[in-house]
């Protein structure tokens, strides 16, 4: 109780927290289960369903390939509701920016613990992760929906990013990649 007022839990919107459960699912693990159930159900090695509980070598789409997307996707979708708990809860624009940029920072020092950054063998220590990605487009996802107000400019924005990403991979070459290779091969 707060002030003599029974405190209200918030509303969740369950089929959310239902779809990011089931994908944490297979962020834990549960793609084993599946290929070796499939494995012994079908002998060998599980084939077409087995299969899908791996990503793609190069080309190809699989399931394993949607967990990470879909994970995005949610902490984005979630996104507005935290925000407008957090404004319900008397938060300024301020306070909730410094909440996120703290959520931000702890994604990105997560993934450099789990990357084995404090072995201290920075000479072999692996920067880029999962977590730091996940905190860093979710970041950008808050601020934009904290000051970008129109929906026209944020669908605008969206384009942008999306069009700038392509022509990144499309006209910046990898220095190594041999002379003649595409810029979607795995060579280029």
């Amino acid at each position: 109780m707060v002030n003599g007022e029974k405190e209200v839990a918030p509303k969740r919107l369950l089929s959310l927290d239902a779809l990011r459960g089931f994908d944490m699912i297979f962020i834990l693990g549960f793609a084993g289960v599946v290929s070796g159930l499939a494995s012994w159900i079908f002998g060998g090695d599980g084939g077409w369903l087995a299969e899908q509980m791996r990503h793609a070598e190069w080309v190809g789409f699989r399931h394993h390939d949607t967990i990470f997307p879909l994970f995005i996707f949610l902490a984005g979708v979630s996104y507005p509701f935290s925000c407008a708990a957090s404004r319900a809860k008397g938060l300024s624009t301020s306070a909730i920016v410094w909440k996120a940029t703290r959520r931000m920072f702890a994604l990105v020092l997560l993934g450099l613990v789990y990357n084995g950054i404090l072995s201290f063998d920075f000479a072999n220590q692996r920067w880029p992760s999962v977590l730091a990605r996940i905190g860093m487009a979710w970041y950008g996802a808050a601020m934009l929906h904290l000051f970008v107000r129109s929906f026209k400019a944020r669908a605008a924005i969206a384009a942008l990013l999306l069009v700038g990403y392509w022509a990144a991979c499309f006209f910046l070459v990898a220095p190594d990649a041999p002379d003649g290779a595409g810029p979607f091969s795995e060579a280029g």
